[in-house]
């Protein structure tokens, strides 16, 4: 028969408990290594020549793959993935690092780079979609094992996910924001001229449009990187102008 507990066995446990505790830090499953850092969003990057193809097949069914354009954002579930396919090259010809934030997407352009937030808890990370995938289920996006850890979903296996695209291959065109349309191109000239004393790239029309036909938009562009777009949307909206649209 097992003795009963005293309270001096009970502080003694206590204390072995703690200092278990505080050697173990920065434990993570199976020995994984602590994650690396965000990647930064490449200056200059072409398209990888085996994840650009504008379609392909999966387990008989059809994917294609979309010319997405910065700022494009979608929600869904994220999932993870890890020890089982480190090492594996990935849909562009790259090694698989589950220690290195990265991703797995099924119709954006590889390589690009994407935010992911979660939106159980608010974090966000900054991963390189280098791979296909999730084929299964309702998930949007397969994240590594250090950019699952980083968004604290690794127990429970899947969250609720926003992601915005932030850089797709250079020779994919930007985003453009229009601000204004008017039936008068004088009215349209002296909103470019407005803006244009506010350090912004507006013109009238449409990219490569010789005669502009009415209504006469003003837009900004073409603007290449999420940071951009994010700077043109901050000086309007502290200038007032808060009815602009984003378009391609």
């Amino acid at each position: 028969m097992q003795k009963p507990e005293t309270p001096a066995a009970r502080t003694a446990c206590a204390l072995l408990a703690a200092a278990a505790l505080a050697g173990c830090g920065g434990c993570t499953p199976w020995g994984y290594a602590p994650p690396q850092a965000q990647p930064e969003p490449a200056a200059a990057e072409p398209a990888a020549a085996n994840g650009a193809q504008k379609r392909y097949s999966v387990n008989g069914r059809q994917y294609e793959v979309k010319p997405r354009r910065v700022g494009y954002s979608q929600r869904g579930y994220a999932s993870w993935y890890g020890k089982k396919f480190h090492g594996r090259q990935t849909a562009n010809g790259e090694v698989f690092n589950m220690y290195k934030p990265s991703a797995a997407h099924k119709t954006l352009p590889l390589p690009s780079y994407v935010k992911v937030t979660n939106l159980k808890n608010g974090r966000n990370i900054v991963v390189r979609v280098n791979d296909r995938g999730p084929f299964h289920g309702n998930r949007i996006i397969d994240l590594s094992y250090a950019a699952a850890r980083t968004l604290g979903m690794v127990e429970a296996g899947v969250a609720p996910v926003e992601i915005e695209l932030l850089k797709a291959p250079d020779d994919w065109r930007g985003v453009y924001v229009q601000v204004a349309a008017y039936n008068n191109k004088g009215y349209a000239r002296k909103l470019v001229d407005k803006l244009k004393a506010r350090n912004l790239k507006a013109f009238v029309g449409k990219p490569g449009e010789p005669n502009p036909a009415v209504p006469h938009r003003v837009r900004i562009g073409p603007l290449r990187h999420a940071a951009e777009l994010e700077r043109v949307k901050t000086v309007l909206h502290n200038a007032g102008y808060r009815g602009y649209i984003v378009v391609q």
